[in-house]
């Protein structure tokens, strides 16, 4: 098969590719544990004639054919997403699964967000009434932590783009 056969097929998949993703994301899961998304993914495989299994909380599946000595192998993230806003606008967004924490400064406060087994938080913040802070950590798509004087958002947003967390 070559490049332009692939592209013309996956043409003709893209209303159900696009279901397929809106489907994840109706539900969608943050962290290491994604039960709904691995048996979706699974599901998925199975109906195209492959034999999936569950591994480190993803899910694997041998593609075989032709022997040419040559192998591949696909990736796919399958978390939330990560997201930073400062006054409504994004200043940063990135895997979740990539994210190392980071600083943010607005309107003179300076916050620091962590991230720890899969879960972010607000560690510190020089805010009047640190609501920030002791709003603990989030691990799902669609949680919040807002400082409000800094007004800064983080929040964890579904899987639907290439990263899990906007940070501003």
């Amino acid at each position: 098969m070559n490049g332009k056969t692939l592209l013309a097929e996956a043409i003709e998949m893209k209303d159900e590719i696009v279901e397929n993703r809106r489907a994840i994301h109706r539900a969608p899961e943050v962290g290491a544990h994604l039960p709904q998304t691995v048996q979706f993914v699974e599901e998925k495989l199975r109906l195209l004639g492959y034999e999936p299994r569950e591994l480190g909380g993803g899910v694997v599946a041998e593609l075989t054919g032709e022997d040419t000595g040559r192998c591949i192998l696909l990736r796919a993230d399958m978390d939330a997403l990560k997201a930073a806003e400062i006054d409504g606008e994004t200043v940063e967004r990135c895997a979740l699964s990539n994210y190392e924490g980071g600083t943010y400064e607005s309107r003179g406060y300076t916050l620091t967000v962590a991230v720890e087994n899969g879960a972010v938080r607000v560690s510190e913040s020089d805010c009047p009434n640190q609501d920030c802070v002791h709003s603990g950590a989030i691990s799902r798509a669609g949680q919040s932590i807002v400082c409000l004087p800094a007004r800064v958002a983080v929040t964890l947003e579904g899987a639907a783009s290439d990263y899990d967390l906007i940070a501003g």
